[in-house]
């Protein structure tokens, strides 16, 4: 029986966010980064920039990991886990984005044979 591609994207891994004093524990699908949600990010970008000078790559970046993003222990003031859709993650730091999007990077490094193992998680 061979490997089912389709249930990779079913998978999650779950990373801690380290911003400011706070971390925040991001549940993400890193099946679900190919070069299709890339090209699909890419048209995103192309819709929401204001004209061909507009150069926005966290337009992608919102774009990508509002897809990613699974689940995610971030709540507003009332206790309410805030939505990770792109509109929403318009209102968060930028750095902050960055930060997630380096976690979810180095969690999908291949390690080397004395780490753990790659696709572990």
């Amino acid at each position: 029986m061979g490997v089912k591609v389709s249930l990779w994207k079913e998978k999650t891994r779950t990373v801690p966010v380290v911003w400011f004093d706070d971390t925040v524990q991001v549940t993400y699908a890193p099946g679900l980064l190919t070069g299709e949600l890339v090209t699909q990010a890419e048209d995103y970008w192309k819709k929401m920039a204001k004209d061909e000078t507009d150069r926005a790559p966290v337009s992608q970046l919102r774009f990508l990991l509002s897809k990613l993003i699974k689940a995610w222990d971030l709540v507003n003031d009332d206790g309410v886990p805030c939505s990770h859709d792109p509109t929403y993650l318009a209102t968060l730091p930028t750095p902050f984005l960055m930060a997630i999007n380096e976690a979810i990077a180095e969690n999908e490094r291949p390690k080397e044979k004395n780490e753990s193992s790659f696709g572990a998680g």
